[in-house]
């Protein structure tokens, strides 16, 4: 009565990008281009949609399996006029799509410079929408003296995924291509 389903076969990923005033310059670039390249790497059958997080969060792509429309959208992010990071907003706007999507293999992979402060979302509402959802959450925070991940920390832990660490800008890539390769297994 048992059948064996391989979930990394293929995913549903959201790859949420914080563009809020302190990712300015080359920040921006350096995370776009990461994110582009995990795209482009991503197992043919692989599905992603990008969400972009400012003052308020967007849904930039629906799910496709076509690396194009992911890699043109992130392309275009530019960082918001707003000042605000609405992190909680955008976990729970692609924990709704990733929930309403038919793969059962689901994953969100966010990448933040800061601390939320524009959410209507709570930490407790999106970590509940996250495992009622099936959604594995792994966070990427590039760290500095005022950056604290102990909510990535924690969304991470009680969702399945792993919290990333990243010194500076330069270290996405490598972070990036290294969560490619635990989700492939």
């Amino acid at each position: 009565g048992f059948r064996a389903v391989n979930l990394g076969r293929e995913k549903s990923v959201v790859l949420i990008v914080d563009r809020s005033q302190s990712m300015l310059g080359q920040a921006i670039r350096d995370a776009s281009a990461a994110a582009s390249q995990f795209v482009v790497d991503k197992p043919a059958r692989d599905r992603i949609a990008i969400v972009a997080v400012g003052k308020k969060a967007v849904q930039l792509t629906s799910f496709s399996s076509n690396p194009a429309e992911a890699a043109g959208a992130l392309r275009t992010i530019e960082v918001d006029k707003i000042r605000g990071t609405a992190l909680y907003d955008g976990i729970l706007l692609s924990t709704q799509a990733l929930a309403a999507d038919l793969n059962p293999t689901r994953v969100l992979i966010l990448l933040t410079d800061g601390q939320e402060v524009s959410s209507e979302a709570s930490l407790e509402q999106v970590i509940r929408a996250a495992r009622d959802a099936g959604v594995a959450v792994y966070p990427i925070g590039i760290e500095s003296p005022s950056f604290r991940p102990a909510p990535l920390m924690r969304l991470a832990e009680k969702t399945g995924g792993r919290y990333a660490g990243a010194s500076g800008t330069k270290d996405l890539k490598a972070i990036y291509a290294a969560l490619a390769e635990e989700l492939r297994r």
